[in-house]
Order: C-alpha cells, then structure tokens, then sequence
C-alpha cells in the first residue's frame, strides 16, 4: 500500500504533500459549494465534517494572512 503521507508535489508556495494538498480540495470544494448555495438560497452543510474542516483551515491562515496585509 502506498504512504501518501510522504509523496511530495510541488505547489507555488514550494512542496507539499499529498495530504495537504488533498485538504485544499475539501476546502476548495466546500467553499464553492457554499457560494452555490448563497446563490440558490439554499443555506445548508454548515454543520459537516467538511465545514469543521474548512473553517480551522482558515483559522489556521488567519495570523499570516493579518500579518502580512499590516
């Protein structure tokens, strides 16, 4: 069985593994997701595994995205 854990891309911002790289497609999926729905007015999956996911991704980013926009 393969270890993904250890395989290594390259992204803009330098390696990654494929892990991480998979969370960026939750994340990405769930926020396009949630525009759709915004969109449609229907509000909904707030309360999902994807959600939590998603939102300490961006707690996560919070402190860099801050410090470097001051």
């Amino acid at each position: 069985m393969l270890n993904l854990r250890y395989w290594f891309l390259m992204k803009p911002s330098g390696p990654a593994t494929i892990i991480a790289l998979l969370g960026f497609r939750l994340f990405d999926s769930w926020v396009h997701e949630q525009d759709m729905r915004v969109a449609l007015d229907r509000p909904g999956d707030l309360d999902t595994d994807a959600a939590r996911f998603s939102t300490q991704m961006m707690l996560d980013v919070l402190p860099y995205v801050v410090g470097k926009k001051v």
